[in-house]
């Protein structure tokens, strides 16, 4: 089974928050009706979403869920998340922050950052974490903050370039 597409990730997702019908997944992610039910079909065909007595739920079929969280299948989803983050940071009428900067550092400076990206991932932990226990606080799906973080080194990045071209 190929691995999830985000919107299949998305529907899944406003289907833990307790949103069962389509109506109530298409207002909690912002998509038409006609294309919530359309994933939902193809979630229900791939065994990761059960439909009984007209509520979706998610299924508890952990082979279905292996073959759908392997890493590549997460990778897959996070290059399509990429993808669309950057055509949309990059579009004239948004005013979404996307940066990327290119810098060589010293061993000390490294485990600086590397300390200050912790703390981005602790902050985000800890909200994500305070969510779950506020029940005035309505999470809507569409309505969260997509957050990366992360360093790599640049001529691993090229060097996956030339793999990829040669």
């Amino acid at each position: 089974m190929k691995g999830l597409v985000l919107l299949e990730r998305v529907v899944l997702e406003s289907i833990s928050k307790n949103n069962n019908n389509v109506s109530l997944i298409a207002r909690d992610v912002e998509i038409d009706s006609s294309i919530v039910l359309s994933v939902l079909a193809r979630l229900t065909a791939k065994g990761l979403v059960t439909y009984i007595a007209g509520n979706y739920q998610i299924a508890q079929n952990q082979i279905a869920w292996h073959a759908a969280n392997r890493i590549e299948s997460v990778r897959d989803e996070i290059k399509e998340l990429n993808d669309n983050i950057v055509d949309t940071c990059f579009s004239e009428e948004n005013s979404n922050i996307y940066k990327l900067q290119k810098i060589l550092l010293s061993e000390k400076e490294e485990k600086i950052l590397n300390s200050l990206l912790n703390n981005v991932e602790s902050y985000i932990t800890n909200l994500r974490n305070d969510r779950k226990k506020d029940r005035k606080f309505h999470d809507v799906t569409s309505k969260q903050k997509v957050v990366f973080w992360g360093h790599t080194n640049y001529g691993q990045v090229l060097n996956k370039s030339i793999e990829k071209v040669s």
